[in-house]
């Protein structure tokens, strides 16, 4: 029984760097945002499988990790329009989050408002 137990540890710690990162917030590019009302503001927030923005909303169907970035394969719409999107995200050491959203250039959310 201690060997099985054993093997079952090892095997979930060797697998741990493979593992996806959850990633759950609100953030905004600049602290003077934060005086405009979640709703009406430049802010990303993701949660569970929803990525969303003041333009737009992401449904997350698949998510996975490289190179330090959570990549979710993501269908998104907004404005009329949906299309599916590859978005590359991370929070780093201090807390922004930076994130690139298909060949969109990658910016860089250093706020939380909460």
């Amino acid at each position: 029984m201690k060997s099985v137990v054993a093997v079952s540890v090892a095997v979930l710690l060797l697998s741990a760097p493979h593992a996806v990162a959850e990633v759950s917030g609100t953030w905004v590019k600049s602290k003077s945002e934060c005086a405009i009302p979640s709703g009406e503001r430049d802010e990303f927030e993701i949660g569970g499988r929803k990525i969303l923005n003041l333009e737009f909303e992401c449904d997350v169907k698949s998510r996975s990790n490289k190179n330090g970035y959570t990549v979710d394969k993501a269908v998104c719409g907004g404005e009329g329009s949906e299309s599916t999107e590859i978005v590359r995200y991370r929070v780093d050491a201090s807390g922004a989050l930076h994130i690139k959203i298909g060949k969109q250039p990658e910016e860089v959310y250093r706020y939380s408002c909460r």
